[in-house]
């Protein structure tokens, strides 16, 4: 299913328990693209929380991640295998091994949480849903227009086209407007695909006496003090 999230520029980032939740919950591969110096710029195969953390770590350095727009993404594979080169993010192309890549340069990257039915072929194993739909559909509508978003007619288009599934999707374009189609959820200025970035709050258990955390039922402690 995997879930996608987007930061934009000047939204304080997500909390690093945010994004663990994130990854517990989706897997088998992480990934980051952010808009930075007029390029997108797209770092993933990430296959642990602790490499994870650590690409993000040395990304930000001498940055501030606050500062720029970030599209994170947490894979959970249904096609194409679990391996780094699977992960998303993908740069906007017609080449498979372009999309490949584990860190580089782009335009446009691409990032997508659901299952698109109309590219969807378990065969293949060398590629997925979304790579197949970003190279055979995405590519040729979005047509290197870094504000294609702004088109109804083309949005339209993009959502008929993933019928059959809430799909979802997000392109960041290298002056750090994305554009994201599907319902998305905002929470304090940040979209996430869907609600598995939930930190599940704790629950308490019953004492023996039926109270909660330990403590005497006000009823009890009365009888007592009588």
């Amino acid at each position: 299913m995997c879930i996608a999230v987007f930061k934009p520029a000047g939204q304080k980032a997500p909390t690093m328990a945010t994004l663990k939740q994130c990854f517990t919950r989706n897997p088998d591969g992480a990934g980051f693209m952010v808009a930075i110096n007029d390029k997108v710029i797209i770092n993933k195969g990430f296959m642990t929380w602790k490499s994870f953390q650590k690409g993000l770590h040395d990304f930000f350095k001498e940055l501030n991640a606050d500062d720029y727009s970030i599209v994170y993404h947490f894979r959970i594979g249904t096609q194409g295998g679990t391996k780094p080169e699977i992960t998303h993010p993908y740069a906007l192309t017609q080449d498979y091994d372009t999309m490949r890549m584990l860190k580089q340069e782009c335009d446009i990257g691409v990032a997508h949480n659901g299952i698109i039915h109309l590219t969807s072929d378990h065969r293949v194993t060398d590629r997925n849903d979304t790579m197949t739909f970003i190279s055979e559909y995405l590519y040729d509508i979005v047509d290197n227009n870094p504000y294609w978003g702004q088109n109804a007619a083309k949005i339209r288009l993009v959502k008929r086209l993933l019928t059959g599934y809430p799909n979802k999707l997000a392109l960041l374009n290298k002056n750090g407007y994305c554009t994201l189609v599907g319902d998305w959820i905002k929470d304090n200025g940040i979209y996430y695909s869907n609600s598995s970035y939930v930190i599940p709050k704790p629950v308490h258990k019953h004492s023996s006496t039926g109270d909660l955390n330990g403590c005497i039922p006000m009823a009890l402690l009365m009888d007592w003090e009588a």
